[in-house]
């Protein structure tokens, strides 16, 4: 993940310099001094590598990091499944975040989707394909492959979230397609202004 900003000019240069040496931890207070809270609490929620290993290159399609032929034909067949549901292109991009910002939030929830447009949300299977964890396995029910969008809509504690949205908003959240999903709910074609509202609106109380 990148942060939006640091708040302090401490001489911070990585990420091994915001963790207590003795124990392993983060150094809390260093972490909340440096960063916005929506930063902070993204990177106190990462855990710390289990063992001190040295940087490397690492291919973030393949387990091991290092890159086969299968899984860049594999990672080329989802951008292509991406485009053909929704034509990319580079005013249609600009319109996910003119929708963004103008959604009807607080601006801490638009901060959110913009991380979960970025892929800048430390879901489990996101820091097992960046060496950081060891395992993809969701806490909350047991999925051995803790996505973005298993977190957010098809893990059991997700979907106990959305049946009280649909009572409390009358909101019944759509069908989302798992690979374009995060900008289908932007587009008002496909989702009214005020229901991409309450819907990322559940969504960041559900990560958060």
């Amino acid at each position: 993940m990148k942060p939006l900003c640091r708040l302090s000019d401490e001489p911070v240069q990585l990420v091994s310099d915001l963790i207590i040496e003795a124990s392993g931890e983060w150094d809390v207070e260093l972490v909340r001094k440096m960063f916005i809270a929506p930063d902070a609490a993204a990177i106190l929620k990462m855990p710390r590598p289990r063992v001190q290993v040295t940087d490397f290159w690492a291919w973030a399609w393949e387990q091991l990091g290092a890159f086969t032929v299968h899984s860049a034909y594999k990672m080329l067949l989802g951008q292509k499944a991406a485009t053909q549901v929704i034509p990319s292109s580079s005013s249609h991009g600009e319109d996910w975040w003119r929708a963004l910002w103008k959604l009807q939030v607080q601006p801490k929830i638009r901060i959110f989707w913009w991380r979960v447009l970025k892929k800048f949300v430390p879901v489990h299977g996101e820091m097992m394909r960046r060496h950081i964890r060891e395992d993809a396995i969701c806490p909350m029910c047991g999925s051995d492959d803790e996505s973005l969008f298993h977190v957010l809509v098809q893990c059991d504690h997700a979907i106990l979230f959305w049946e009280e949205a649909q009572d409390f908003f009358r909101f019944k959240l759509p069908r989302l397609h798992p690979v374009t999903w995060s900008r289908d709910i932007l587009d008002h074609s496909f989702m009214a202004k005020e229901s991409a509202a309450i819907t990322v609106s559940v969504m960041w109380a559900i990560w958060t």
